[in-house]
């Protein structure tokens, strides 16, 4: 979350944690989901839903030192000094952190917008997307250039060009057997800063799934669970021509 926003919400509902956000530009958004079998518990209160503005900078600073294994339980609200905190108590390390959290109202709602989802997907390697990106920024000389996604056949085509650096291309080929009739047709252009960005959260699933539709946003599926039940969702418009 914290690529296209400093602050945000977190919802808690019934078996069911969520956070999703516009970027400022409104290009791009970000969905994170745990739920299922990826969340151990969940008690709500005297309430079905809470929702709790949070700096997620400040909260990815304390989970960062803490195992990507270990069980954190989240206790809000902490009351220390009038104010509300949350709590993130690392079970197997008996360590905890409270933190300040923000008036709900005061940070961006979360977008009323279903993700789109297209019917051309194409599913990749993680840490092969992740060096595409990498190996596409070496090719291109300035910031908000272009990364282009382009689908035929059983094939996805990550390319960029630049007038001075020169010319890239990568190629995925899909292999799933339900795919039938291709991918079809479809090209659009995303800025490749957008993907600096979040490129590196690309590895933290087995694969990424990359849903591509003609001149529309490029979505990005990683699943952080075998289950599927953690998910991070994301979503860029595509780049407008600036005639440069």
């Amino acid at each position: 979350m914290s690529s296209f926003r400093d602050e945000g919400r977190l919802t808690f509902t019934e078996g069911n944690v969520y956070s999703k956000v516009n970027d400022p530009a409104n290009v791009g958004m970000c969905i994170a989901r745990i739920r299922g079998q990826a969340l151990n518990s969940l008690e709500l209160n005297n309430t079905d839903k809470v929702e709790i503005g949070i700096e997620y900078d400040r909260m990815l600073d304390c989970l960062s030192t803490v195992k990507s294994t270990s069980d954190v339980e989240v206790i809000w609200p902490v009351t220390s000094g009038g104010a509300h905190m949350m709590r993130l108590h690392v079970v197997d390390e008996d360590l905890q952190f409270e933190i300040p959290t923000l008036d709900a109202d005061s940070v961006p709602a979360i977008p009323d917008v279903d993700p789109l989802s297209h019917k051309s997907q194409v599913r990749v390697g993680g840490s092969e997307l992740k060096k595409t990106v990498q190996r596409a920024d070496t090719m291109t000389s300035d910031a908000g250039r272009g990364i282009d996604f382009t689908t035929y056949d059983q094939t996805l085509r990550v390319s960029s060009s630049d007038k001075t650096e020169g010319n890239f291309k990568k190629e995925f080929h899909n292999h799933d057997p339900s795919v039938e009739d291709g991918l079809g047709d479809h090209s659009t252009s995303i800025s490749i800063d957008y993907l600096k960005d979040i490129k590196t959260i690309f590895t933290e699933g087995e694969a990424v799934t990359i849903h591509v539709k003609e001149d529309n946003p490029v979505r990005f599926d990683i699943t952080l669970d075998e289950a599927g039940d953690a998910q991070v969702v994301y979503i860029i418009a595509p780049r407008l021509e600036t005639g440069a």
